[in-house]
């Protein structure tokens, strides 16, 4: 399983609850931990699964604004590609579009374009370059 010494991985599986526990007590003594204690919360005694695999990296974690505005910015492409493919004029799908969202036709426009561009560009980095071929 990686870096855990086996006697500490044999406590760990026979009292998983206590070893949780201890643990939290343990990295909350210590402030070289800080954020330790919520990764506990969230994983559980997995945190040292997590820890395993991550250790040592440096992890950015962006506001929730930004991954909320980037699910909003992915709704509303999916939505005008699907309002495009049902034959829904543009300018109707936008209208639509902003008006369950109350947002501007013009801000619409401009998430559009952004994520047809970023979709564009993903899409180009996955298909083969010249001379190269696909893999099967």
């Amino acid at each position: 399983m990686g870096m855990i010494p086996e006697p500490i991985l044999g406590v760990y599986h026979r009292n998983k609850q206590e070893f949780v526990s201890l643990l939290k007590a343990a990295v909350l003594a210590e402030a070289q931990f800080e954020v330790l204690p919520e990764l506990i919360d969230i994983f559980g005694a997995d945190a040292v699964k997590f820890l395993e695999i991550f250790s040592g990296r440096v992890i950015s974690v962006p506001p929730i604004r930004d991954l909320v505005g980037k699910m909003r910015n992915v709704s509303v492409w999916l939505a005008l590609g699907q309002a495009k493919r049902s034959g829904l004029p543009y300018e109707d799908a936008v209208a639509s579009v902003a008006n369950k969202l109350a947002m501007k036709k013009t801000k619409i426009r401009a998430i559009d374009a952004e994520m047809t561009t970023l979709m564009d560009n993903l899409s180009m980095e996955l298909r083969p370059k010249d001379g190269e071929e696909e893999d099967n």
